[in-house]
C-alpha cells in the first residue's frame, strides 16, 4: 500500500477511497469523523455556562463582556482565563459542552447555542 501511495504518476495512485478499503487500513477502528471540522468565525463555539459563572464570580468579568470575547477569537485576558478555566475544569473530570474530546460530544450544540447569544452586548470601544 504504502507503494502504491507513494506513486508520482497521479493515474496510477491509489485513491483515498481505495486505501479506506485496503486490510491495513481496516486493522484500527478508524477515528476520523465524517463530519467536517468547524471554522473559527464562521461557526460559533459552544461555550460553557458553568465556566462564565465562575469568570463573573471569580474574576469580575461580565458575562457579556466574555462572550463577545470568546466569539471574536480575541485573544486577551478574558479568552485566556475562560480557556484555562475550562481546561482545568475538564482535566478534574468536569463534563462540558465545550469539550469536543467526549465520545458523546453532541455536534448539534453550535446550532443551538446561537439562538441563546446576547445581540445586545456590546464590546467597549
Amino acid at each position: 500500500m504504502i507503494a502504491k501511495i507513494l506513486t508520482t504518476n497521479p493515474d496510477k495512485r491509489i485513491s483515498i477511497s481505495e486505501i479506506k478499503k485496503h486490510p491495513w487500513f481496516e486493522k484500527v477502528q478508524s477515528t476520523l469523523s465524517t463530519e467536517p471540522g468547524t471554522f473559527v468565525g464562521i461557526h460559533p463555539a459552544p461555550i460553557d455556562p458553568k465556566i462564565l459563572e465562575e469568570i463573573e464570580s471569580g474574576f469580575n468579568i461580565s458575562t457579556d463582556y466574555a462572550i463577545k470575547c470568546i466569539e471574536a477569537n480575541k485573544h486577551n485576558h478574558v479568552t485566556a482565563t475562560y480557556y484555562l478555566l475550562l481546561k482545568k475544569h475538564i482535566r478534574n473530570g468536569g463534563a462540558s459542552i465545550a469539550d469536543a474530546r467526549m465520545t458523546n460530544y453532541d455536534r448539534s450544540v453550535f446550532k443551538r447555542y446561537v439562538g441563546q447569544r446576547k445581540p445586545e452586548a456590546r464590546l467597549p470601544s
